[in-house]
């Protein structure tokens, strides 16, 4: 194949302490059927082998470049960090500890088109990479999604299943703090160009004790009372912080989700009878675009929308 035919995807890896994984997931890699790619990996001062792994395989495989933070800037800063360093107009990005079909770039590349992104379905699988029997599409609605209020609450586009264009970034505030990367980067493609999905598990989607993120399985570690104080007033913070940053960042022309997210961001300020109202409102006129991704009966979203006038999500 001819590669002037086939433009360059940067496949964006970061990496912390990921040795026990972390060969698996380049060797599935490097044997991309895709014929134009690279691999950026940035480290973000790892204290294992990671390190000594990623020189192994770079001296071996010139496709590979790596990057080596002085001082940990986790996951978010990361990932924002090794986009930066990457050369090609497309991105995939890679998570340490999954391992990729061989042809998961060229599958998603044929099928972008158009559009901003493109993403695939995922096999969840335990640590030891045995399929759960679930999927990413079996815990969520994936579909194509081509309106910003799609992805403004609830986003289930994992950034291990993304093929975007990197142009999508052009002029978009650095990744926030408030969100994970993954989301920040569905929301911009769904505000500018759409968002495909490739009905294909692509992805061997590993879930373990030390995900820095994972799959919503509804399983974790069970919390004290203070901790789950103290998370819930971060969580109110994060989830005031995006809304307003998505209602800044939504393209003034695409009136009906500006008009929707102005509402929006005004009734997440408080919990005063006046918020709360203006909140169920639009939950309840907007809830086929606002709760697209959940897998849920109309009669359980309707409930889902009641409950926002005593709570934000």
């Amino acid at each position: 194949m001819q590669t002037e035919s086939f433009p360059l995807i940067s496949v964006v890896m970061a990496t912390y302490n990921g040795e026990k994984y972390l060969s698996q997931q380049l060797d599935s890699l490097l044997a991309q059927t895709y014929p134009n790619f690279e691999i950026i990996v940035s480290d973000d001062a790892s204290r294992d082998t990671t390190n000594s792994i990623l020189e192994q395989y770079k001296n071996l495989h010139s496709k590979i470049h790596i990057h080596y933070n002085k001082e940990n800037l986790g996951f978010i800063k990361n990932f924002g960090r090794a986009i930066s360093l990457s050369n090609g107009s497309l991105i995939a990005l890679c998570d340490q500890d999954d391992i990729w079909h061989p042809e998961k770039l060229s599958s998603q590349f044929k099928g972008l088109g158009k559009a901003a992104l493109i993403y695939c379905d995922a096999a969840i699988c335990n640590d030891s990479l045995q399929p759960t029997g679930k999927m990413v599409s079996t815990i969520s609605n994936c579909l194509d999604y081509n309106s910003c209020l799609q992805q403004a609450v609830f986003c289930r586009i994992y950034g291990n299943t993304m093929l975007f264009k990197k142009n999508i970034l052009q002029g978009a505030a650095d990744f926030p703090a408030c969100l994970p990367h993954d989301w920040w980067i569905a929301f911009l493609a769904s505000d500018r160009g759409g968002i495909k999905f490739c009905n294909q598990v692509l992805v061997e989607y590993r879930q373990h004790a030390n995900n820095a993120i994972g799959a919503a399985t509804g399983k974790g570690r069970k919390k004290s009372r203070q901790e789950k104080y103290a998370i819930k007033q971060k969580e109110l913070t994060a989830i005031r912080e995006r809304m307003m940053l998505f209602y800044s960042t939504c393209a003034d022309e695409h009136h009906f989700e500006k008009k929707a997210l102005k509402l929006l961001n005004r009734s997440y300020h408080d919990f005063s009878i006046t918020s709360n109202l203006l909140r169920l409102y639009c939950y309840l006129k907007y809830s086929h675009w606002l709760l697209a991704v959940k897998r849920r009966s109309t009669i359980r979203k309707l409930f889902f929308c009641l409950k926002m006038f005593f709570k934000i999500k």
